[in-house]
């Protein structure tokens, strides 16, 4: 028989000083897990270990323990990584330790192991996180700064929805891989993003951000929901979603509060003429934006001779829908004053 090529094992690290450490009875779970970690973060430093060799390893970000160690082997041993370390369980199937043996070892997550790539991710994220921590409090942005890392968050907002679409459209064979390779490399982007813009600079005298208000997204496809929920958020906006008509009368009639409607024009059902209508009757004061990818549809012409102010065409960009809400937004203001 010819030799066998296997893939090259990554350096452990002594003591995983800043990385993460795996802690398992089993040598092959934690050369799978430390061969996706050194993959997927070549940084970050790893080492694999015995539960009766933990004694010395306190500088690890994370302890990684696979549930094939028994827990009464490992609750003293966690001693001496200290309480500041992240303490991760992986398990496979129903968990191996009980509810009370994970209080008393002090997990903070569990994480399902069967997807070494998945819990290679989310480990590599709580040790960058730690770092980011130990680092302090991070130095103010100038405008130009904030203004570029929010371009670049909706840029990987508009990316996440063209993933998600082609990932509905391909069911299996090397498209679908793509698709879920690049929907998990924009999640971690936008993590990276998330973090950056966690403490935003002081807000210039005399502007406020629009937190506390909520848009209400008539479509019939909840992708454009999830699109528009990403986009809305880079002004604080939170985002309700009905599939149909009925659905967001029922809501407002229930006393769902909202400060704007984000309305599609074809929908089953109640269509999008008809839907503002009633809305009219319902909550007249309510601004609406019509979502339409025909805006020289004669309804359209019907509805603004009914009152309707503001269009967006489909498909929209980031700009286009900020820049509608906050031609509405003033009047909440007024009405608020």
């Amino acid at each position: 028989m010819g030799a066998t090529s296997r893939t090259p094992r990554p350096e452990a690290t002594p003591d995983a000083e800043g990385g993460v450490l795996i802690v398992t009875t089993n040598p092959d779970h934690g050369l799978l897990l430390a061969e996706a970690l050194f993959r997927q973060a070549p940084g970050i430093p790893v080492e694999r270990v015995p539960p009766g060799r933990l004694a010395g390893h306190g500088s690890a970000r994370v302890v990684a323990i696979v549930d094939d160690v028994p827990a009464r082997e490992i609750e003293r041993a966690l001693e001496a990584v200290g309480r500041a370390t992240r303490r991760v369980l992986l398990v496979a199937g129903p968990p191996r330790w009980t509810d009370a043996e994970r209080r008393r070892a002090g997990i903070d997550e569990v994480l399902e192991r069967r997807d070494p790539h998945r819990v290679a991710a989310r480990l590599a994220d709580l040790a960058a996180a730690s770092v980011r921590a130990d680092a302090g409090p991070v130095p103010a942005r100038t405008g130009a700064e904030e203004d570029l890392l929010r371009r670049l968050d909706a840029l990987a907002g508009h990316q996440q929805a063209l993933a998600r679409a082609l990932r509905r459209a391909v069911s299996r064979g090397a498209g679908r891989v793509y698709a879920d390779a690049l929907l998990a490399s924009l999640r971690r982007t936008r993590q990276v993003l998330a973090g950056a813009l966690a403490q935003p600079p002081a807000r210039p005298a005399g502007t406020a951000a629009a937190a506390g208000t909520r848009a209400l997204v008539i479509d019939d496809d909840p992708s454009v929901a999830e699109l528009a929920a990403e986009m809305l958020g880079l002004k604080g906006i939170e985002v309700v979603h009905a599939a149909g008509g009925r659905e967001a009368l029922g809501l407002i009639r229930s006393g769902c509060r909202c400060d704007v409607v984000l309305l599609d024009l074809e929908m089953p059902g109640l269509d999008g003429r008809e839907t503002f209508r009633r809305l009219q009757e319902a909550a007249p004061d309510l601004p609406v934006i019509l979502v339409t990818g025909s805006p020289h549809d004669p309804r359209v012409a019907a509805l603004r001779d009914a009152g309707l102010t503001t269009v967006v065409r489909k498909p929209f960009g980031v700009r286009d829908l900020l820049a509608a809400v906050e031609q509405v937004l003033p009047h909440l203001a007024r009405r608020g004053s």
